[in-house]
């Protein structure tokens, strides 16, 4: 029971009230209330045998692994992944403790320390899993003050559960390493990356990733006729050093509307090399049902793509496949 109180606390404090409501409606179990009306109800479709712990941790996963994160896209050189050619291999590269608790399967740990816990490693074959989870705080400014010639500015630090995923597609020669997006705001994740590789050194050598260059794919989102997206900014360098940076007026709007920036960019001459594109995705029949919402650092990394918004797993893979074809070249 201590362990469906932790899923439970997690399902909670993810704020993914309505990713849980429509598990419960697919389990027809009432679904409808407060938070605590709804932990109840999971509870009772438990007792009833509607509903088990390990889809709560399916669900769990679902939740927690999908929006909000620095997705890092890599091409995967398998031939330099050495150190895990079968199942075995993969197995002696835990811990006997990993190998106990993680081994396909998932270690519930609603108040992390600071030091990565490997919660999860799953193989199959052709895929592999890899899933931390840590405490990291960051610094939510509080206001600054003045006396004399001394400024002095105040922060609250904030504790935050940090969820960060290696995928390896062994089958494709691709990877991704996802980083939690903990605090408002883009900032550069490098330092976390830095720390990602390190954990995956005893698996896979870093020789064995390059970047997938996203190049590609910001050329085409800088083009009017480019449907599958609805530009909210896009800040740029032209030939001559200059920056430019565009915003729609409002958050609905593409910077396109209006022709304002159609214009500017038809009288523009020189070279444009973007270096940062904010970006809703819009709907596709039978693809995806909303809008998703992605900015590109393309200047902090040529590879990177932020998911500000919870997901699920259909729509976040959807987006990635479309930002990895076009990248590639592909239609």
């Amino acid at each position: 029971m201590a362990s469906l109180q932790r899923i439970l606390n997690l399902l909670e404090s993810f704020r993914g009230k309505t990713q849980v409501q429509h598990f419960l409606q697919l389990k027809e179990v009432p679904y409808s209330g407060t938070w605590e009306t709804v932990r109840s109800k999971i509870e009772l479709g438990m007792k009833k045998g509607k509903i088990t712990e390990a889809e709560l941790i399916v669900l769990l996963e679902d939740i927690e692994e999908h929006g909000y994160q620095y997705i890092y896209l890599y091409n995967l050189d398998t031939e330099k992944v050495v150190r895990i050619p079968d199942r075995a291999a993969f197995r002696t590269l835990l811990t006997p403790e990993e190998r106990e608790r993680a081994l396909d399967s998932v270690v519930i740990i609603d108040k992390p320390s600071a030091e990565p816990s490997l919660v999860s490693a799953q193989y199959s074959p052709g895929r592999i899993k890899l899933k931390w989870v840590q405490k990291r705080v960051f610094r939510r400014p509080l206001g600054e003050s003045v006396a004399g010639n001394i400024a002095t500015v105040r922060y609250e630090i904030v504790p935050t559960r940090a969820v960060d995923l290696a995928i390896l597609d062994l089958a494709q020669g691709k990877a991704m390493l996802c980083i939690q997006k903990i605090e408002p705001g883009i900032r550069d994740y490098k330092k976390q990356l830095s720390e990602l590789f390190r954990r995956l050194g005893r698996f896979v050598d870093r020789e064995a990733f390059s970047d997938l260059d996203l190049l590609n794919l910001m050329r085409r989102m800088d083009e009017k006729g480019f449907k599958e997206i609805r530009r909210r900014r896009c800040r740029a360098l032209d030939a001559n050093g200059g920056t430019i940076d565009v915003t729609s007026p409002k958050e609905s709007e593409d910077i396109y509307d209006g022709g304002l920036y159609e214009a500017g960019r038809d009288h523009y001459t020189g070279a444009v090399a973007s270096l940062h594109v904010n970006t809703y995705w819009i709907p596709a029949p039978q693809k995806l049902e909303r809008e998703i919402h992605t900015i590109f650092p393309y200047k902090q990394a040529v590879n990177a793509v932020v998911f500000t918004q919870k997901c699920t797993k259909t729509e976040r893979d959807h987006v990635l496949s479309r930002i990895e074809s076009i990248a590639k070249g592909q239609p």
